[in-house]
């Protein structure tokens, strides 16, 4: 049997609510667009100036750090590299900085330390104490990480006293930072305590945050405030107070208009209705929230995945598999949507969990395994480490022991090299846990025990390590599985010992599940041992508190648990029946003297009372002496700080006057760059009019010169023709020839010079004028001559304009093709098609003559060479097809 204590589950879900804590308290943004990581990307490529390059690596570095963390370290690591290169304290800090703080969003907190370290002596070098103060309060949450509580509350201490120092600054800037670092420093210890199970003290750091907030008039901090107490309440059970708290912080969020905290203190309280059961009430608080992102939120895509996530765990307590799964699959889309790898895998390892309970393992250790790649993927080793776990807990269930040993095993290692302690103590008891079952699984004439005793050594190492890290939930459950160790070994009264500090443990901490389930062990044990009274006594506080917590049991386990009790209790009797009068004479002896060791017992537990108390009343004068201690140590740093205050003005007032030759000297060079950049954008505009104004007079002189052309030449060349008509009339015969001759050539004159008209009137610089006079040229040709021409139109002509040089190198083009035509082809027809698609004009003209072989090619060499030369100027190009005639193809692309 398995002691359902606190599961490493949710032991999981204590530290993902801190991580959200932490998260809202910071407000940062872990999600990066891959559109921001290319530009990020191309601007690092193309960066010339080396300071400018280490700020585009960190900001690629944070970029990348909620997805491929990897590329975050290699960007992070090459931005430390050129820093230091540069000897600049400033960007070494900077790098260190964001090297560090990936490394601790990967939970490796080991080498976060490292970075930050640095980052923090560059930052006091470069005399920035306010940032050097944020890397000791990184540092302290990385401690907190690994276990190590004390020293993260020293370091995040040491953070406190340098904005303490701060608070005295004339520079009201400085101060407000000051105020913000004291109370993030208060939060952060009291999150290292929420981490560490150490509740109660942690509602201490919490109680002076608050004090400190009024003082410091800082009212927008109370949302958060009031937020991690009812976190904290919740955690301890006093769900009352926590909703009392929400309420608080959800009537600042309604005062505000702030959807954001609406919606997720909705959340938070639906989670306290979870835990007491009242999934029903919980479900209609989180459709509540989902109503408030749907309306208010909709760009929150991650906010309404986690409520789909929410809502899923709601659904697997009420049975509603189905609705479950559905939900759980949309919160995956959403993740997917967004980018976010490191959510998708948590919801398929969520998706594994829940096919767990259901018994089906196939289907449980498929997403589990996706859920590992994904992790891989981002190298997440914690989350790689948690899917084994998992593993291992379903191995176990199908009783594959070497297989669970494996996983669990393979976790243990990871978490080691993260050296997460919390993590690493619940591997081990659950190593403990497969031994143990291993155990058991035989009769109890065949118990296995060296496995017994592997079991035993896993238990009391994870008991060890929970005792130091003051996790006593952990502390409890070694207890019990120690218990049952030594019951399977028949060793009735060191199991009623072990099975009884898991009790108080259990009692200490109010939790009602964990206690039920000691109840249980003690009144098995008890009866063994003869305890009768003691064992019935523990059955009843087991019954009572089955039925008030866990009144979803069946009713089935009761009366079997019921019948064992009474049967074994019947059985007793009636072998005390069957002795003799010896036999009943010993047992008024062992009545006696059970009764003696109840008085023993009560005076024992007395003295434990007294114990406590007075353990409770010394704990308090500690704490009053911490208290005590830590004013002390303020009125020092008060006492430090106006000692150092004169320096400090003097230091204050050389700085001033260096920062004013700064700013001449800034100034002078901002004006210079000013004036060149103004000189540079007139000297451009200037060099566009002129060339707008060129382009403009060029324009005008063509369209001069092509109104001259047809005025004045055109008039002369009709007068030519037209006399030379009147001069055939009246002519002898010879003269009437001569006369034709010249009425040709003053034909032929005015045609090209309206050719030459038409392509230098810039009115006609429209694709529509080029393709009508091509239409109106190709008529005209062939009217005279035994070739048909047809001319078809594709879609319509787009308004687009082109260049006079274009129309005037397409239409000598067709013009030398429709010459071919009626000189070379012998064809009996000739066809014109516009096509206008993708941009381009495609004019095709194709007849059905004897086509050119080679031969006729090389014939016609010049002819299609400068048809070629005059579609490339034009920008376009020419093909000459030979297949049932000759098809010249012109395509021109326009703008």
């Amino acid at each position: 049997m398995r002691f359902c204590m606190s599961t490493p589950v949710a032991a999981l879900s204590r530290k993902a609510l801190l991580w959200c804590l932490f998260i809202c308290c910071c407000n940062n943004v872990l999600l990066a667009q891959p559109s921001a990581v290319d530009s990020l990307q191309r601007l690092v490529s193309h960066a010339k100036d080396d300071t400018n390059k280490v700020k585009l690596l960190i900001s690629l570095a944070r970029a990348y750090r909620g997805g491929d963390s990897q590329k975050s370290i290699e960007n992070a690591t090459l931005a430390v590299e050129l820093s230091k290169q540069l000897n600049s304290l400033r960007w070494i800090a900077r790098s260190e900085q964001r090297l560090g703080s990936t490394y601790r969003l990967m939970r490796d907190f080991g080498n976060a330390i490292l970075h930050l370290r640095e980052a923090e002596r560059s930052f006091r070098a470069h005399g920035d104490v306010i940032h050097a103060a944020e890397m000791s309060i990184d540092i302290g949450i990385c401690y907190g990480g690994l276990g190590q509580t004390e020293l993260a509350l020293d370091t995040i201490a040491h953070s406190t006293m340098l904005y303490t120092q701060l608070l005295s600054s004339t520079d009201s800037a400085i101060v407000d930072q000051a105020k913000r670092g004291v109370l993030q420093s208060y939060y952060f210890s009291f999150a290292s305590l929420y981490q560490a199970n150490q509740l109660r003290r942690a509602l201490e750091w919490l109680t002076r945050m608050e004090t400190s907030a009024l003082t410091f008039h800082r009212i927008g901090d109370f949302s958060n405030i009031y937020n991690s107490f009812g976190a904290t309440y919740t955690e301890i059970g006093e769900y009352e107070k926590a909703i009392q708290y929400y309420a608080k912080a959800m009537k600042l969020a309604e005062e505000n208009n702030n959807w954001d905290d609406q919606q997720r203190l909705l959340d938070n309280i639906s989670k306290i209705h979870f835990r007491q059961g009242d999934y029903n009430r919980a479900q209609e608080l989180l459709q509540k929230a989902m109503t408030i992102l749907l309306t208010h939120l909709p760009e929150r895509l991650d906010y309404l995945a986690l409520l789909y996530t929410s809502i899923a765990d709601v659904h697997v307590k009420l049975a509603r598999y189905k609705d479950a799964l559905e939900y759980y699959l949309k919160a995956l889309r959403l993740f997917d949507q967004i980018g976010n790898v490191g959510r998708m895998a948590n919801i398929k390892r969520a998706i594994g969990s829940f096919y767990h309970l259901q018994s089906d393992f196939a289907q449980a250790a498929n997403h589990l395994q996706q859920a590992r790649a994904l992790y891989e993927q981002i190298h997440n080793s914690a989350g790689v480490s948690d899917v084994l776990f998992e593993l291992g807990k379903i191995s176990a269930d199908q009783g594959l022991t070497e297989e669970a040993l494996a996983y669990h095993r393979q976790s243990l290692e990871i978490r080691r090299e993260s050296g997460e302690k919390f993590s690493i103590t619940l591997s081990m008891y659950e190593i403990g846990n497969v031994f143990l079952a291993t155990a058991a699984g035989g009769t109890l004439a065949h118990i296995s025990l060296p496995q017994l005793d592997s079991a035993a050594v896993y238990f009391t190492l994870a008991k060890g390590m929970s005792r130091k890290l003051c996790d006593k939930s952990t502390e409890a459950k070694c207890f019990y599985g120690l218990g049952r160790v030594e019951e399977l070994r028949s060793n009735w009264h060191q199991a009623r010992v072990y099975y009884g500090e898991a009790m108080y443990l259990s009692d200490s901490l109010g939790t009602k599940r964990e206690l039920y389930e000691s109840y249980s062990a003690l009144a098995t044990v008890s009866a063994k041992l003869g305890r009768h009274d003691e064992a019935y006594r523990y059955h009843q506080l087991y019954s009572a508190f089955k039925d008030s917590v866990f009144n979803e049991t069946s009713s089935k386990q009761l009366k079997e648990t019921q019948v064992k009790y009474d049967t074994e209790k019947k059985d007793l009797e009636i072998r005390s029946l069957n002795q003799g009068n010896e036999i009943a004479a010993l047992k008024a002896k062992q009545q006696q003297s059970a009764l003696e060791q109840a008085e023993l017992q009560s005076a024992r537990k007395e003295t434990d009372i007294k114990l406590l108390n007075q353990a409770k009343e010394l704990q308090q004068q500690q704490l009053l002496n911490a208290n005590r201690a830590l004013t002390e140590r303020e009125l020092e740093a008060k006492a430090r700080s106006a000692e150092l205050e004169a320096a400090r003005k003097d230091q204050l007032l050389q700085e001033h006057n260096l920062q004013e030759q700064k700013l001449i000297m800034y100034g002078s060079i901002a004006f210079a760059v000013l004036t060149i950049a103004l000189g540079v954008v007139l000297l451009n505009r200037f060099q566009l009019r002129k060339e707008l104004d060129k382009r403009t007079a060029i324009l005008e002189e063509r369209r001069r010169i092509s109104s001259d052309m047809h005025d004045d030449l055109g008039s002369s060349l009709s007068t030519i023709a037209l006399l030379s008509q009147v001069m055939k009339q009246h002519s002898s015969t010879e003269d009437r020839t001569e006369a034709e001759k010249i009425s040709n050539a003053a034909q032929q004159s005015l045609e090209k010079m309206s050719e030459i008209v038409w392509w230098l009137n810039p009115r006609n610089d429209k694709l529509e004028n080029l393709v009508a006079y091509i239409r109106k040229y190709a008529m005209e040709y062939f009217e005279n001559s035994p070739v048909q021409c047809g001319v078809t139109m594709s879609g319509s002509i787009p308004d687009v304009e082109i260049t006079g040089e274009q129309r005037r190198n397409v239409f000598l083009t067709v013009k030398e093709s429709l010459h071919n035509i009626i000189k070379h082809s012998g064809a009996g027809s000739a066809d014109l098609v516009f096509e206008f698609r993708d941009h381009t004009l495609q004019l095709s003209i194709h007849d059905n003559g004897k086509g050119m072989d080679s031969a006729a090619q090389n014939t016609f060499g010049n002819g299609i060479v400068n048809m070629q030369r005059r579609m490339k100027e034009a920008g376009g190009e020419v093909a000459i097809e030979n297949k049932n005639g000759t098809t010249v193809r012109l395509m021109l692309p326009l703008a």
